[in-house]
């Protein structure tokens, strides 16, 4: 990125805001231009401070197009003057004197090219730009809200700059940000990386709504908790090994959820709900090339030998054979006996 090399043709001893900026400028423009210029201002008293769009950037919280938009809006109202050589050379930003529309200075160098095209290459209007950028700050100021709301917390600037990322850089809805922030507080992992790590999935997957989301949601549910479950390891959220193991079970194997689900299950009835456990009777159903849950149940000698353990864990009375009884005769019987007898 190129460094800014700043200029003013201001009186640099204090940092002053004159009354005709907070009466003609500061009432049209939004915060986050506002904060660039402000900022702007402050830096041309330290001649030795190395400036660019990224560390302005980092130092506002804001993206780098944030800051590339402000600088067009104020060159646009003729407060700065932007010029350059060329598009690969610094950026020279000059701060003009703050005077009225009417008298402000929008002329650039001769010698410079047209940096707005560099700047804001997507845009060509300037109204449209502040248009945007007005909108954009007021739907961001709701997903702050709308964040603390989930996470029952103040915002945070990481929290801040999580939510621009998501907002300016994936291109997310505010429909999509609020139910991934939701998805997080679900899934009790509520820490920047992991939503970064999911919103990043999110849009190499192609899932730009919520309804994809949800969608994707419920299809790893399905594909990965139900297995678990049937493990019995369903008190925590997938961790990323149990996830690559059952992809590459997927993957390797090409065995339905089903299937996985009668490996855990199995597994479990032997106590030992271990991963390479449950891969080794996948493994095995592999080998003998089953490809059903029926099959399985109908052929594997595993499973006719876990019948027959089954059977012989019933109550000690199930191994006598059944007796049969007239029992009109045996009321006879008792009804003739002595009372003495039949007491004892």
């Amino acid at each position: 990125m190129s460094k800014i090399s700043l200029y003013s043709n201001i009186d640099q001893h204090v940092t002053t805001i004159p009354n005709t900026f907070l009466d003609e400028y500061m009432v049209k423009a939004n915060g986050e231009f506002l904060k660039v210029y402000l900022f702007l201002l402050r830096s041309r008293q330290e001649a030795d401070r190395e400036l660019s769009v990224a560390s302005i950037a980092d130092t506002l919280n804001f993206t780098e197009n944030d800051v590339k938009r402000a600088l067009r809006y104020w060159r646009d109202e003729g407060l700065i003057k932007l010029s350059g050589i060329t598009k690969k050379d610094d950026l020279k930003v000059v701060l003009n004197p703050i005077t009225k529309h009417e008298q402000a200075d929008t002329a650039e160098d001769d010698d410079s090219v047209d940096i707005i095209e560099d700047i804001a290459a997507e845009d060509t209007s300037s109204e449209k730009d502040i248009a945007a950028a007005q909108r954009s700050e007021e739907e961001l100021s709701q997903l702050y809200q709308i964040f603390e709301g989930y996470m029952g917390k103040t915002i945070t600037p990481v929290n801040t700059s999580d939510i621009d990322f998501l907002y300016n850089e994936l291109g997310f809805s505010m429909d999509l940000c609020d139910y991934l922030f939701q998805y997080c507080v679900d899934s009790q992992k509520t820490s920047s990386a992991y939503m970064r790590k999911v919103a990043i999935n999110w849009k190499e997957e192609g899932i730009d709504t919520v309804e994809k989301a949800k969608l994707q949601v419920k299809s790893r549910s399905e594909k990965y908790y139900s297995v678990l479950k049937a493990m019995g390891r369903s008190s925590h959220a997938p961790t990323e090994k149990e996830i690559r193991t059952l992809d590459s079970w997927y993957s390797r194997f090409g065995f339905g959820t089903d299937i996985l689900i009668l490996a855990g299950e199995r597994a479990i009835a032997q106590n030992r709900n271990s991963l390479s456990y449950v891969e080794k009777i996948l493994s095995n159903w592999h080998d003998a090339g089953y490809k059903t849950v029926e099959e399985i149940e109908e052929k594997d000698p595993e499973n006719t030998s876990s019948q027959k353990n089954t059977k012989n864990k019933k109550n000690q009375f199930g191994g006598f054979s059944q007796r049969s009884y007239d029992f009109a005769e045996l009321e006879k019987l008792l009804v003739n006996k002595p009372l003495k007898a039949v007491n004892n």
